[in-house]
């Protein structure tokens, strides 16, 4: 079974887990900017409050999941949705484009650190 086919097994919190919404706030890009607008947290909040009443609690850090593989299953996810958006006749391509390099990248940097 190909790693993205993988089921894994919902997350636990442990001491040294952080919750990652709240340090993604406070992040900024190279310029000193925040790296994400108050219409994006917005919408990644509405996603948070979904995902603790699914789950029953927060994204975490150190949740005993490969997180490397939770973001390759949400890029190829991805991928598939923004396709069907250009299929439907949106104008996404670009979107789908960055999200299959963004796959990629992320499949290149598995290979190269799996082989440390």
């Amino acid at each position: 079974m190909s790693d993205a086919a993988k089921v894994q097994q919902r997350p636990v919190t442990t001491p040294e887990s952080r919750d990652v919404f709240e340090d993604l706030l406070k992040q900024t890009d190279f310029a000193g900017r925040m790296l994400i607008s108050d219409v994006l947290e917005e919408r990644l909040a509405a996603r948070i409050d979904y995902g603790e009443r699914k789950y029953g609690s927060r994204l975490k850090t150190n949740n005993g999941r490969d997180v490397l593989l939770d973001i390759e299953q949400e890029l190829l996810d991805g991928v598939q949705y923004s396709h069907q958006g250009v299929m439907q006749g949106h104008r996404v391509a670009h979107i789908r484009n960055a999200l299959i390099k963004a796959a990629e990248a992320l499949a290149e940097y598995r290979r190269i650190t799996e082989q440390k």
